[in-house]
C-alpha cells in the first residue's frame, strides 16, 4: 500500500480543492492536491467494499475541471497500481469518461485505462483499478480530468488507492525473537487488509509467551491472499543448575576453595557473583558438563547467573556456595623448648605445630632458663623478660627525661625505665613519697631539656645515712644541662630543701663527686631574683656538687642557708666544687651574694658545720657571707676562688664575711681573691674597696 485517499469530510455543501487543501482536509498531508474541480458531500460513495461514503471529488459538465495529486514518492516500487471509486450521473453515454493519467516531470502524462458500463442502473457508483504502466519515481502524479469539450455526465471520484508489490510482505520479530523465563516475544504482519495468524488472532501483531512455530495469512487490498514466513520463537532459558562446592578454609595459607556448577550447556556462559552484585572474573562458557570457577578466598555467598550467547537470556542457578574463613592463629618458635615463644619467629596456622607455642614472651629463645617465669639475677641479662636487666640489683636508679628520644643505658636497667620521669618536678614528688630505706639515684637524661617544671621544687625528702637520695646527670651526659626558672623573694628558692635529709645534686656526670660540672641552675626573673637553692626547716646533710648556678637578676643570694622552724638548723651541708656566678645568657644586674647564711634562729636551731669548698664565686661583690644572727658550730670556708672577669662592673666588695654572734668556729683556708681567672690569675682585680678579702670576722 502506497496510499489511500478518502478525500475526508467537509461541513456541507461544496468546497474547492485548494480550500480543502489549505485546511488540512486532505487524508495525506504529505502530498499536493490541487485542481478545478470541487468537493461535495452529496452522492457520497458506496456500494463497493472500499467506499468511505464522505466528500468527493466532483467533476460538472464544464469542460477541462481537473483533479491533481503530488509528490508522491514511488521510488523503486513494483506493481504499482491504482483503484478508485467512481460515480457517472448519466446511463446512455461514457464518451466523456474522464481521463486518468500520471507523470513523472509534470509536464508529460501518460493515460490509464478503465472501463464503466452503461444502460439501466449505471447512473452509480463503481469501484476500478486502472490498466497501464505506473512510473516508479521520486514525484509522480496523478491526474483526473474532464477531456470532453461538452460533457453530458458528472463525475465524482473517491476512495484512491495506490498500491504496490510488497517485497516485504511476511511477519517479522519486533525485539527478541525468543521467550525466556516466561517472557514475551512479539510478531508484527506487514500492513495489509486484514491477518489471520495461525493462533487465531487477526490483529496485524501477536504477542507469545510459548516457544513454537508461527505464521500468518494476509490478505491485501485487491483480496489477493498470502501465507507468510514462518518464525520460529525458542525458549531461551537456561537450565537451571546447581551451584557445588564452598565451606570454609584456614587464613593462612590462605588458599579458598572451589565453587562450581554440577553441569552446564554449550552456548550458554556462566557468571559467578559475590554477595549478589559482585561479578567474580570473566563469565565461563558452558561445556555440557561440570565447570569450576577455582579457588575463592572472599567470604560470603556465591551464587551464579547462567547467560544464553545468542540472546541475552539469563536464568539464576540453583542454591549457593558459602564461603567462611578460619582465622589462622599466630604461633612462635620455642627453640628452646621452654614454652615461652619467640616473637621475630613466627607462622601461622589453625592448629597446632610441633616446635610452637601461642605466647611470644620469650626475650631469649636459646636459653630454656630466660623466660617469663625465670628468676631474676644479677648477670647482666634480663632473666625474666620484663624489660629490665637486673631489677633489684644495687642502688636503685630512676631517669628524668623525655620518654620519646629515652634510650635505655646498658647494665642494670632503670626502675622506670619504659616510663621516665619528664620533669624534675616530678621525680622530687615521687622522691618526696619514697619510703628511706634504701639510696635511691635519679639520673638526668641526655636529653633532658628543663622545660616543663613548675618551681618551686620543694624536697621533704628525710633520708639518712643508709637512705641517701641523689640527682645526677648520667655517665653519658657531655653537655651541660639547664634547669631554668623565674623566682623571686628574698625568702625563697627555685629549689628547696625543706626539711629534707640527705639529698645531693651532683652535676658530674655519673655522680662521681668529680669537678666537671654538667648540670646548671638559671634564675630568669627580672629582679630581685631568689636564690637557686635555699636550705630551711632543718635541713642537713644535703650537698651541692659541681652545679653550675647562675643567679638571677639583683639577686639576694644565689644560695640561701635560711631559717628553720625546727630545733636543729640547717646543719652539715656542703657546697663543693660549684660555679656560682651571674647570668652568662643575658647582660642583667649581678646577684649580690653568692652563698648566704641568715635566720633569726639561735643556738642548736642555727646553722652549723656547713662546709664550703672548691667553689669558683665569680663576678658577684660578696662570696660567701654569714650574717649576724642563725649561725654557729663549726663552718669550713676552704679552697674557693673569688674574681671577676667582667672589669667593668662592680668589684669584690667582701669576698668572705663572717659577722657572726653565735657560738662559730670559722676555718678560712687557701682560698683565692682577685684576680680575673681562678687561682687570682688572669689580669690583676683594681679594687678600692678596705674591706676586700676576709673581713669582720668575730668569735
Amino acid at each position: 500500500m502506497i496510499f489511500t485517499e478518502q478525500i475526508g469530510i467537509i461541513p456541507g455543501g461544496n468546497v474547492t480543492i485548494a480550500a480543502h487543501e489549505t485546511g488540512d482536509g486532505f487524508d495525506n498531508d504529505a502530498f499536493t492536491m490541487s485542481g478545478t474541480a470541487n468537493i461535495r458531500s452529496n452522492s457520497a460513495s458506496s456500494g463497493y467494499a472500499e467506499a468511505s461514503g464522505n466528500a468527493n471529488i466532483t467533476f460538472n459538465t464544464t469542460a477541462a475541471l481537473d483533479f491533481l495529486i503530488s509528490d508522491i514518492n514511488t521510488a523503486g516500487q513494483t506493481g504499482l497500481q491504482l483503484s478508485f471509486g467512481i460515480f457517472k450521473s448519466g446511463t446512455i453515454t461514457v464518451s466523456d469518461q474522464l481521463i486518468v493519467e500520471t507523470s513523472s516531470d509534470g509536464i508529460n502524462y501518460s493515460p490509464l485505462s478503465y472501463s464503466l458500463p452503461i444502460g439501466a442502473g449505471t447512473a452509480t457508483w463503481f469501484y476500478r483499478t486502472a490498466i497501464g504502466t505506473i512510473p516508479a519515481t521520486a514525484n509522480l502524479r496523478i491526474r483526473f480530468r474532464q477531456g470532453a469539450a461538452s460533457p453530458s455526465n458528472q463525475y465524482r471520484i473517491d476512495d484512491i488507492q495506490l498500491t504496490a508489490n510488497d517485497s516485504n510482505a511476511g511477519i517479522t520479530f519486533s525485539g527478541t525473537n525468543f521467550v525466556c523465563g516466561g517472557s514475551s516475544a512479539t510478531l508484527v504482519a506487514s500492513q495489509q487488509l486484514s491477518y489471520l495468524w495461525s493462533t487465531g488472532s487477526t490483529n496485524q501483531s501477536i504477542t507469545v509467551n510459548a516457544p513454537g512455530a508461527y505464521s500468518c495469512v494476509l490478505t491485501c487490498l485487491n483480496g489477493c491472499t498470502l501465507t507468510s514466513n514462518t518464525l520460529n520463537v525458542n525458549d531461551s532459558t537456561p537450565i537451571q543448575y546447581s551451584v557445588t562446592g564452598g565451606g570454609s578454609y584456614c587464613s593462612s595459607p590462605g588458599t579458598g576453595v572451589a565453587i562450581g556448577l554440577s553441569s552446564s550447556q554449550i552456548s550458554y556462559s556462566y557468571q559467578l557473583f559475590h554477595n549478589t552484585t559482585n561479578a567474580i572474573g570473566s563469565p565461563i562458557a558452558g561445556t555440557g558438563s561440570a565447570i569450576s570457577f577455582g579457588l575463592n578466598t572472599t567470604a560470603g555467598t556465591y551464587t551464579v547467573i547462567a547467560t544464553r550467547n545468542s540472546t541475552v537470556c539469563t536464568q539464576s542457578m540453583l542454591g549457593s556456595a558459602v564461603v567462611s574463613i578460619t582465622p589462622a592463629t599466630t604461633y612462635y618458635a620455642d627453640t628452646d623448648g621452654d614454652g615461652y615463644g619467640n616473637a621475630a619467629s613466627t607462622i601461622q596456622s589453625c592448629a597446632p605445630v610441633a616446635g610452637y607455642v601461642i605466647n611470644s614472651t620469650d626475650c631469649n629463645d636459646g636459653a630454656s632458663g630466660v623466660n617469663p617465669l625465670a628468676t631474676e639475677i644479677c648477670n647482666g641479662v634480663d632473666d625474666n623478660c620484663n624489660g629490665y636487666i637486673d631489677e633489684g640489683c644495687g642502688t636503685p636508679k630512676y631517669c628524668i627525661g623525655p620518654s620519646a628520644s629515652y634510650t635505655p643505658p646498658s647494665g642494670p636497667s632503670y626502675v622506670n625505665q619504659f616510663s621516665p620521669f619528664p620533669t624534675l618536678t616530678a621525680a622530687v614528688a615521687f622522691l618526696n613519697s619514697f619510703s628511706p630505706t634504701q639510696h635511691v639515684i635519679f639520673e638526668f637524661q641526655n636529653n633532658y631539656t628543663g622545660t616543663g617544671e613548675t618551681f618551686p621544687i620543694v624536697i621533704t625528702y628525710q633520708g639518712n645515712v643508709s637512705a641517701t637520695a641523689v640527682f645526677r646527670p648520667r655517665s653519658d651526659v657531655s653537655s651541660i644541662l639547664l634547669i631554668s626558672g623565674s623566682g623571686f623573694g628574698q625568702t625563697s628558692g627555685l629549689i628547696q630543701f625543706d626539711g629534707a635529709d640527705y639529698v645531693s645534686f651532683d652535676g658530674s656526670p655519673g655522680g662521681v663527686s668529680g669537678t666537671t660540672s654538667n648540670l646548671m641552675t638559671r634564675n630568669t626573673f627580672s629582679l630581685n631574683c631568689s636564690a637557686n637553692f635555699y636550705f630551711l626547716n632543718d635541713a642537713t646533710h644535703n650537698t651541692l656538687n659541681a652545679i653550675t648556678i647562675e643567679g638571677g637578676a639583683s639577686a639576694y643570694h644565689c644560695i640561701l642557708f635560711g631559717g628553720t622552724t625546727g630545733t636543729t638548723g640547717n646543719d652539715f651541708n656542703t657546697v663543693q666544687n660549684c660555679m656560682i656566678s651571674n647570668r652568662t645568657d643575658a647582660a642583667v644586674a649581678l646577684p649580690s651574694i653568692g652563698i648566704r647564711s641568715e635566720s633569726s634562729a639561735t643556738g642548736a636551731a642555727a646553722n652549723s658545720d656547713i662546709s664550703i669548698a672548691g667553689n669558683k664565686i665569680v663576678n658577684i661583690e660578696d662570696g660567701v657571707r654569714i650574717e649576724l644572727n642563725g649561725s654557729a658550730g663549726n663552718w669550713s670556708i676552704s679552697g674557693n676562688h673569688f674574681y671577676f672577669t667582667n672589669t667593668t662592673a662592680r668589684k669584690i666588695s667582701e669576698a668572705i664575711s663572717v659577722n657572726s654572734i653565735g657560738n662559730l668556729i670559722a676555718t678560712i683556708s687557701s682560698n683565692y681573691i682577685g684576680g680575673t681567672a681562678p687561682f687570682a690569675g688572669g689580669s690583676p682585680l683594681i679594687e678600692t674597696n678596705p674591706n676586700i678579702g676576709t673581713s669582720l670576722v668575730f668569735s
